[in-house]
């Protein structure tokens, strides 16, 4: 049976691992979808401190925050710039075109 800490850390293995962004139905799926996994990351963030708080986190469990989790989180964050960023240059150029026509 596997430990909670090896639970954490292949959920957390399997989103980096298997996040596959494209060319959503919409701009903003790509963004969404890295939202979605952020506030499951940030939730299992908070369980675990909340486990450590409570002084029932194991050193494994810490180790897989620290060293998963947390940087799961950044890589995450950075994407869902990236991803934000994409919108705001889209909405630029439409901007841009729509203004052309306009003169």
């Amino acid at each position: 049976m596997a430990t909670y800490a090896e639970e954490v850390a292949d959920e957390v293995l399997d989103y980096l691992e298997n996040q596959e962004l494209a060319d959503g139905e919409h701009l903003w799926s790509n963004l969404e979808d890295v939202n979605k996994i952020l506030t499951r990351l940030e939730a299992i963030h908070a369980r675990i401190s909340w486990m450590e708080i409570q002084g029932i986190a194991d050193p494994e469990l810490k180790k897989v925050r620290t060293m998963i989790v947390d940087k799961a989180i950044e890589t995450f964050t950075e994407l869902a710039r990236f991803e934000s960023r994409k919108i705001s240059g889209k909405q630029i150029e439409w901007d841009m075109a729509k203004n052309s026509r306009l003169t």
